[in-house]
């Protein structure tokens, strides 16, 4: 069991490292990676998921987002100004940063680890607007691993709640725990999508 734990936290950490050097290969902004206190979110945010799923794991990245912060992140992106990036192209490219965020831990298993833990299967990336509060205390009553951060940058930030669902603990036993920072990203086609 501890093994176990060893490897959620592994990932979490993977994910954290993931999401912030995507964002900043994806705008040339340098986020930093901060606590997050609150307990829950007000509405009025937006929401973007992605999920990796396999027999062994399964994994989610959840971005909380303000639409004038992924307008400015969105223009950094496609350098242009703020105002000609449109709420659609906001929301995209705060979904596509959840989409190569977990592209490069699949990357990363699929290198580094045996193939019994890398067979992973992509989810389409889904956005949604916020209409009452999330509260991250009752997502942790959910049983599974939960991360919360914060990829803060000048301008504002996001909110990044991630979860880490082991399926098969026994078959978890064999992911090796390495640095998260050997995680290579690859943005090269992020601006793809718009």
């Amino acid at each position: 069991m501890e093994q176990t734990n060893e490897v959620t936290q592994f990932l979490a950490e993977l994910i954290r490292v993931s999401s912030r050097l995507n964002l900043a290969a994806c705008t040339g902004i340098e986020p930093q990676i901060k606590e997050f206190k609150v307990q829950k979110l007000t509405s009025g945010y937006h929401k973007a998921k992605a999920l990796l799923r396999s027999e062994v794991m399964d994994l989610t990245i959840n971005i909380y987002f303000q639409l004038e912060e992924a307008r400015f992140l969105a223009a950094k992106g496609i350098r242009s100004g703020n105002d000609e990036v449109s709420d659609e192209t906001a929301r995209d490219f705060v979904k596509e940063l959840c989409n190569i965020s977990l592209g490069s831990v699949k990357e990363h298993f699929v290198e580094h680890q045996s193939e019994e833990v890398s067979a992973f299967e992509s989810m389409a990336p889904e956005d949604s607007s916020i209409t009452s509060d999330v509260d991250f205390e009752e997502e942790k009553k959910s049983g599974q691993i939960h991360d919360y951060f914060t990829l803060k940058f000048k301008k504002g930030e996001l909110v990044v709640s991630t979860i880490v669902k082991i399926n098969d603990p026994e078959k978890a036993e064999g992911i090796e725990v390495v640095d998260p920072l050997s995680l290579n990203v690859n943005a090269e086609g992020y601006v793809d999508f718009l």
